[in-house]
């Protein structure tokens, strides 16, 4: 988190002003940085300039009397809404919101069309993913199949498919931090 705080994604004047409770819920708290981590921070920091909550979490309670539709992602710690100046502003924001996203999708699109192979036991394994973590083969030479030791064939598959979804786990990872910075 490092330019947001719980805070700043729960004050509400109605909250205060109305005596409720507008604390999140464990699991919120935690999506809320989630959020922050994931989205508004990296908005932010390719923004430049400051960024304004003007709604983040909200209570049950405090989404009713607001008249907030009863599935909003604000009860989940899951959504703000952010404002950042005049209307050019807001326009601008909006826009570079658009292109981060489309960026985020082709990254996404491309790495989930690219395939991941991991090998264990000096080769004898192979196992293939592709980038949406789907095992597309697994590949065992004749020598790694021993009936006396089924249990070493079993982990060289789970090791080199574990090795080939941390490797497409990892693409995204990185292909995402280029998008978010």
């Amino acid at each position: 988190m490092k330019y947001f705080t719980i805070t700043e994604l729960t004050s509400s004047a109605t909250a205060l002003r109305e005596g409720i409770d507008n604390r999140p819920s464990k699991c919120a708290y935690h999506l809320l940085h989630v959020l922050v981590d994931q989205l508004l921070d990296p908005i932010r920091e390719a923004w430049g300039e400051p960024i304004v909550v003007s709604s983040g979490y909200r209570c049950k309670q405090l989404n009713a009397l607001i008249g907030g539709v009863k599935n909003s992602h604000h009860i989940l710690g899951c959504a703000a809404d952010i404002i950042a100046g005049n209307r050019a502003d807001h326009r601008r924001l909006f826009q570079l919101i658009q292109q981060m996203q489309e960026q985020m999708t082709a990254t996404q699109e491309a790495i989930e069309a690219k395939e991941f192979v991991a090998s264990v036991g000096g080769g004898v394994v192979e196992a293939k993913v592709n980038g949406k973590k789907e095992l597309l083969s697994v590949s065992i030479k004749p020598e790694a199949v021993d009936p006396e030791d089924v249990e070493m064939l079993q982990d060289l598959v789970v090791s080199a498919v574990n090795e080939a979804l941390r490797q497409a786990g990892d693409a995204m990872e990185q292909g995402m931090a280029g998008v978010t910075g």
